[in-house]
């Protein structure tokens, strides 16, 4: 693409907005992994990353590029997880 698509704008916010905001109604701990730890490693370098830096049982990934992602779908699949 060329660009940063986290920037890219959708409805008035950035497609990041529209993820992150649909992630913090599961009521967990949302973070966004800006630099990865392998550069120039696509999505498998940010997943790296983010297994790296927590400590937590389990990691929910999500892409930037997901802005139609809906709550109800990732309360679905943490009721799958428990």
């Amino acid at each position: 693409m060329g660009r940063d698509k986290a920037r890219l704008r959708l409805g008035g916010r950035t497609l990041l907005a529209h993820v992150r905001a649909v992630a913090r109604q599961t009521g967990l701990p949302v973070r966004v992994i800006r630099r990865d730890l392998v550069p120039r490693c696509g999505p498998l370098g940010g997943v790296y990353t983010a297994l790296k830096h927590t400590s937590a049982e389990a990691v929910m990934v999500l892409s930037c590029d997901m802005p139609f992602v809906s709550a109800e779908l990732l309360a679905r699949l943490l009721a799958r997880l428990r």
